[in-house]
């Protein structure tokens, strides 16, 4: 097992293939989003859900990143975990009114 640092992160008491294989998952998260983000953008046929659907699939990169910076240091973590909130709370804000919408339109 690894040592403890204590301005380590959550994953500090892990071993550090842990938080390689972390590193790698969200890569790849990260990845997928960006190829899915960009094939919803080159077929934009509907674009009013479209935006929705695009800012939904950002919030994947965001918690992957966000979730292993806090493995790895909680310094880190601290300035990040904000903005991962804010766009999170913008985006459900956002379809929640969209949904609102639709439904005093219909």
């Amino acid at each position: 097992m690894g040592d403890y640092l204590p301005g380590g992160g959550t994953g500090s008491r892990f071993g550090s293939i842990v938080t390689i294989l972390a590193g790698v998952a969200a890569l790849s998260a990260t990845l997928l989003t960006f190829v899915s983000t960009w094939l919803q953008a080159k077929n934009y046929r509907k674009p009013l859900l479209q935006r929705y659907v695009i800012r939904i699939l950002l919030m994947v990169p965001i918690y992957s990143v966000a979730s292993w910076v806090s493995l790895i240091s909680l310094k880190v973590a601290f300035w990040v975990d904000p903005f991962r909130d804010v766009y999170e709370v913008s985006t459900c804000q956002l379809d929640l009114l969209r949904i609102l919408t639709q439904r005093t339109t219909a």
